[in-house]
């Protein structure tokens, strides 16, 4: 298989600059008014209460913005706006429609506000339901289904009571509503959501019965509401009630004469089917079948866009129905895909292929690979929406799936020749599809033929221009390394690995030197200690590299190669030396490490082997004090805990304060040399005049035994000023010699260079003379040779002349 990538059409990117630039641009006087219409909050939390109380006496759009924030404002300002909420409501529910679709939206915010509060539930009945009753009776049908949304959030934090006497009672008037269609459907609606809440017993009592009637109601859209909710109630209601009340009544309304009622009943089918048993759902499998057949073409053609996923929810074996396989295959046939625009019905068929290979297994796969095969040459003859993309990638991404369901040897015979075609697809989408998933088709291969898959691999990852292609290659290392055997993976996954692991794409060699750590682990486990010992040597080879980007590569594999033990013996030493790297780039990737392997919380066994090594805590403590590094460290995944409050300096900065410190302790070594000497002979005197002392006082009684001790001390703290002002006069004393003795040499210094220079002058104006000489006598030679050449001339001149005159 030869893979040649298609050379791109040239582009001209003077037009892009001008897209970009027509859809970018805006004008100045827009970004100006958009300044001058800008609504600012202010933050003082008693001046936005006041606003609020006062909300009717602003303009629309601070109305509007306030409105938009209310939930936070009002938990911003605390309990003080609960004591006006009433009037901040009331002025909202007099306002604009838009302003209360807004409000609307803030509903489950302010709920989560007052459910912090004492008597929450009080509050919520006060406040929150009392707005959505007005709501509910707005003129306007969007404000309406919005609050009726609401009122199935707020009703979970309301008993069972409250629900009935508050909620339930005013959905019943408004189901009763004959004068307003549109209150009977959000009443329908809000039955089917209400359902869960209120229980089986309260539902198929009330609610059930009420959507039932509903469903037989005169009026079209108010049947359809009613149909579309049987699958919500569906899930309180007893296995009894669905068999008796409500399968009937959906296989009744199958048949209805309207195809709009027929087509609701399409909607809820698959929804209904998972919530049976195996009798319903043959009774429902019935009615499918019926509607694939449907005269009516829209009909028609939802029930094909259903067949797919239909299919795919059928668990027993009982329940798997032939017919239903003979109607999918059609799907890919001409007067079937006209039914739907653009091709819906084949991307549906498409999407859903894999579970139906696997509700029908591999017994049926004569019948399905020529359907399989009309969808992977599938070819569009409108270009605009790019149909054929929908169709092949959901097969591209699948089609490790497929072999699985097929077996080892139907997967080698039937899909090889499938893979190496999308492989080698135009589009970037279903190549990346292909190749995703690649270790996990390879798995599905019989171990012996795998060998001869691996050229694909070689291939894929050659085209440069495709790193995302290498990527998803270098995420799968680990995978392949597990698959093929270990002479496979030194020869040909080996060196992809490491080849991966030097990409030109960052991306590329993060995710390739993360799945080194398997290699690692195969090769140490193989009895080949050949194979273990180069790979050893390669990773090393990325530490000691010249270039930044493969040490970094040796830094990320080492997050994985940390969890064995051999790893302090092997690359320990390598990776506390990139801890001192000269390039922030590596030395940011080691503190990351450094930052799992110490801080990672909720870490498995085989995990931070090496935390209270002090070499460890050593390069650590040494990372944190570098600000760049510091900062570039995730603290919110990986807490750092006993973090000592120290000064975040530079290495560059601490190098050179060291070398200060290091000139200033040589200076000061020398001084106190110069010191000792004279110390020890003052100490000595002093000693012995103590000795003195003692022998005189030694018949005065101790009166203050320690009075002596301070006596000493005074004296040598004043030997020791009287030294230091001794050595502080010789250091003067000497700076002043020297700094006479640096005076006199520039002196010396300045004077001979005067004097060289007059040297040098007196010679210039020599050479300056006798070059003006030589110009001079050079000159009058050439005038001697000009007269004896002008003579020459006229004495020529003149015997022409007189022989022209003979």
């Amino acid at each position: 298989m030869q893979i040649s990538p298609k050379e791109n059409p040239p582009i001209d990117a003077g037009n892009i600059v001008q897209e970009i630039y027509r859809e970018e641009y805006v004008p100045v006087q827009q970004i100006q008014r958009r300044e001058e219409d800008a609504v600012f909050i202010d933050e003082n939390p008693q001046i936005v209460l006041e606003k609020l109380m006062k909300l009717k006496d602003c303009n629309y759009k601070e109305r509007l913005a306030f409105t938009k924030r209310l939930g936070e404002l009002l938990t911003w300002i605390g309990d003080s706006s609960i004591e006006n909420l009433n009037i901040i409501i009331q002025q909202i529910l007099e306002d604009a429609d838009e302003i209360k679709k807004n409000f609307i939206a803030q509903l489950e915010q302010i709920c989560v506000f007052l459910k912090t509060k004492q008597n929450s539930q009080e509050l919520i009945k006060q406040h929150v339901v009392k707005a959505l009753q007005e709501l509910l009776k707005s003129n306007n049908f969007d404000i309406k289904e919005q609050a009726g949304n609401s009122i199935s959030i707020v009703a979970k934090e309301l008993n069972e009571r409250d629900r009935g006497n508050l909620i339930l009672t005013q959905v019943i008037q408004m189901a009763h509503d004959d004068n307003n269609d549109e209150n009977v459907i959000i009443a329908v609606k809000l039955f089917g959501q209400l359902a869960a809440d209120f229980g089986s017993e309260l539902s198929e009592s009330f609610i059930a019965l009420e959507i039932l009637s509903k469903g037989d109601d005169a009026k079209q859209p108010i049947r359809k509401e009613a149909i579309l909710q049987l699958a919500n109630i569906a899930k309180v209601l007893s296995k009894d009630f669905i068999k008796h009340r409500l399968i009937p009544f959906f296989s009744k309304k199958t048949e209805e004469r309207t195809w709009q009622t027929r087509k609701a009943c399409l909607d809820i089918i698959v929804q209904l089917a998972e919530q049976t048993d195996a009798e319903n759902f043959d009774l429902i499998t019935g009615r499918l079948l019926a509607l694939l057949d449907d005269q009516n073409k829209w009909v028609k053609q939802h029930a094909y866009k259903q067949l797919g996923k239909y299919i795919s929810i059928i668990t027993r074996s009982e329940n798997i129905n032939d017919k239903l396989l003979e109607f999918y295959l059609k799907m890919n046939d001409s007067d079937i895909k006209e039914l739907g625009i653009d091709n819906e019905i084949v991307i549906e068929c498409a999407l859903y292929f894999p579970a139906v290979l696997q509700v029908y297994t591999d017994k049926k796969w004569p019948q399905l690979s020529k359907l399989f095969m009309k969808l992977i040459n599938h070819k569009d003859k409108v270009y605009i929406h790019n149909i054929s993309l929908r169709v092949k990638k959901p097969l591209a991404c699948s089609i490790h799936v497929l072999a699985k369901f097929l077996g080892p040897q139907q997967a080698y015979s039937e899909l090889l020749k499938v893979l190496e075609q999308l492989l080698q697809d135009p589009n970037d989408e279903i190549k990346h599809g292909a190749v995703e998933n690649l270790g996990l088709f390879f798995d599905a291969i019989e171990e012996s033929k795998r060998a001869s898959l691996i050229d694909i691999l070689l291939i894929i990852q050659k085209d440069q221009k495709k790193w995302r292609i290498r990527e998803l290659i270098a995420k799968q290392i680990s995978h392949l390394a597990q698959v093929f055997d270990v002479e496979t993976v030194f020869s040909i996954i080996l060196p992809v690995s490491t080849k991966l692991c030097n990409d030109n794409v960052f991306a590329v060699r993060k995710a390739a030197a993360k799945q080194i750590y398997e290699l690692y682990d195969k090769f140490s486990k193989s009895q080949n200690e050949l194979y273990f010992n180069v790979l050893k040597q390669n990773i090393l080879g990325f530490a000691n590299s010249n270039m930044f980007n493969q040490r970094q590569s040796f830094v990320i594999m080492c997050e994985k190669l940390m969890k064995f033990e051999q790893f302090q013996v092997d690359f320990l030493e390598a990776f506390i030396h990139l801890g001192q790297d000269p390039i922030k780039n590596v030395r940011i990737s080691v503190a990351k490490v450094l930052q799992k392997h110490l801080y990672k919380p909720n870490q498995q066994a085989n995990e931070g082997f090496f935390r209270d090594q002090t070499s460890i805590q050593t390069l650590w403590n040494l990372l944190i004090k570098d600000k760049i590094v510091f900062n570039s460290l995730n603290n919110k995944k990986y807490p750092i805990v006993n973090l000592q409050k120290v000064q975040q300096t530079q290495l560059t900065q601490s190098q050179v304060k060291l070398q200060n410190e290091q000139q200033q302790q040589q200076q000061q070594q020398q001084q106190q040399q110069q010191q000792q000497q004279q110390q020890q002979q003052q100490q000595q005197q002093i000693i012995s005049d103590d000795e003195q002392q003692k022998i005189n006082n030694a018949t005065v009684p101790d009166e203050n035994p320690n009075k002596e001790i301070m006596i000493l001390e005074e004296q040598f703290e004043k030997s020791n000023h009287i030294d230091q002002n001794n050595n502080n006069v010789e250091l003067i004393n000497q700076e002043e010699e020297i700094t006479q003795n640096i005076d006199n040499n520039e002196i010396d210094i300045k004077q001979n260079k005067q004097e060289e220079n007059l040297e040098i002058q007196i010679q210039l104006e020599s050479d300056i003379n006798e070059k003006q000489q030589e110009d001079q006598t050079q000159q009058q030679q050439q005038d001697e040779q000009k007269k004896v050449q002008n003579d020459s001339q006229n004495t020529q001149d003149n015997d022409e002349k007189e022989i022209e005159q003979e």
